[in-house]
C-alpha cells in the first residue's frame, strides 16, 4: 500500500511537470512552414504583437519561397552586441534578441540565429518540394510558349536572310559595282557581293546566337530547381560580350588611320 501511495504521487509530479511544459509552450507562438518548425516565439517587438510578428516571419518565407531566383544560401546572419538579425537580399526576416535564447537549444543570441537560419534554409525547401507539381506544370507550359516562340523568331529570321541574300546577288552591276581610283580596280562587284553575302550571314548566325542566348536562360528561369542558374548564365555570356565590344570600340578610331596608310601604299 505504501509503495502505491508513493507510485501515486510520482505519477502526479509526472502529470504536473507535463502540464506545466504544455503550458509553457502554447505561450510561444509557432512558427511552422512547410511543415517545418522554424521557432517558438513569445515576446513582440516595438509596437508588434507576438502573433503580429510571427505572421510577418511567415509572409517573408513564403515571399522568399515564390521568387524562384532566391537561392537559400542568401540567408545570412548579422549579430550585434544583445541581438542577431536574420537577412535576405537586404531584408530582415527576423531579428532573435539575448532574452529569446533556449539555454537548451543554444548558448547565446547568435547561435540561437544560426539555428533558426538553417531551419527556415529547409523550410523553404521543403516548400518548393510541396509546390514543385504546380511549378513543374507552369514551367513546361511557359516553355512551350518561348519554344514557339524562338522558332516562330527563326523561320522569320530565315525568310529575311533569304530574301535579303538574293537581293544581294540580283543587284551585283547594279547597286554594288566595282570601286576603282585613277584607273585602279580596287575591289570588284564581284568581292563586293562576296563581303555583302558573308556580312549578312554573320547577322544572322549573331541574331540567332542572342535568340537562344535569351531563350536558354529563360527557360531555367521558369522552374525552381534551375532558376538560380539563369542569372549566373547571363553574366558568364553577358560579361566577355562587354568586354569585347568595348575593346572594338575603343579601336574603332584607329581603323580609319590605318586604312588610309593601306590603301594609300597600294595605290602609289
Amino acid at each position: 500500500m505504501k509503495r502505491f501511495t508513493q507510485f501515486l504521487f510520482l505519477f502526479s509530479l509526472i502529470i504536473s511537470f507535463a502540464h506545466s511544459q504544455e503550458n509553457n509552450q502554447e505561450s510561444c507562438r509557432k512558427i511552422v512552414f512547410a511543415g517545418v518548425e522554424v521557432t517558438c516565439i513569445n515576446k513582440g517587438i516595438g509596437p508588434f504583437s507576438v502573433e503580429e510578428r510571427a505572421k510577418a516571419i511567415e509572409f517573408r518565407l513564403k515571399r522568399l519561397s515564390e521568387d524562384t531566383t532566391f537561392d537559400t544560401e542568401e540567408i545570412k546572419v548579422y549579430s550585434h552586441e544583445s541581438t542577431s538579425e536574420i537577412t535576405a537580399r537586404e531584408v530582415i526576416i527576423a531579428s532573435i534578441s539575448s532574452s529569446e535564447v533556449n539555454p537548451s537549444l543554444a548558448l547565446n543570441h547568435e547561435e540561437m540565429a544560426k539555428l533558426i537560419s538553417d531551419k527556415m534554409k529547409s523550410a523553404i525547401k521543403a516548400d518548393r518540394v510541396l509546390n514543385t507539381p504546380t511549378a513543374l506544370i507552369w514551367g513546361v507550359a511557359y516553355t512551350l510558349i518561348v519554344t514557339l516562340g524562338l522558332i516562330a523568331i527563326l523561320f522569320l529570321l530565315s525568310k529575311l536572310f533569304q530574301k535579303t541574300y538574293q537581293w544581294i546577288r540580283s543587284n551585283e552591276g547594279r547597286f554594288f559595282k566595282s570601286i576603282g581610283f585613277k584607273g585602279y580596280e580596287l575591289l570588284n562587284s564581284q568581292r563586293i557581293v562576296s563581303f555583302l553575302l558573308w556580312l549578312a550571314q554573320a547577322t544572322r548566325f549573331v541574331l540567332t546566337l542572342v535568340a537562344l542566348y535569351i531563350y536558354v536562360p529563360l527557360v531555367l528561369s521558369f522552374f525552381p530547381f534551375t532558376a538560380n542558374l539563369s542569372p549566373k548564365l547571363y553574366g558568364y555570356i553577358v560579361n566577355p560580350i562587354t568586354v569585347i565590344f568595348q575593346v572594338f570600340i575603343d579601336y574603332i578610331p584607329n581603323f580609319f588611320p590605318s586604312l588610309s596608310s593601306y590603301l594609300s601604299l597600294d595605290i602609289f
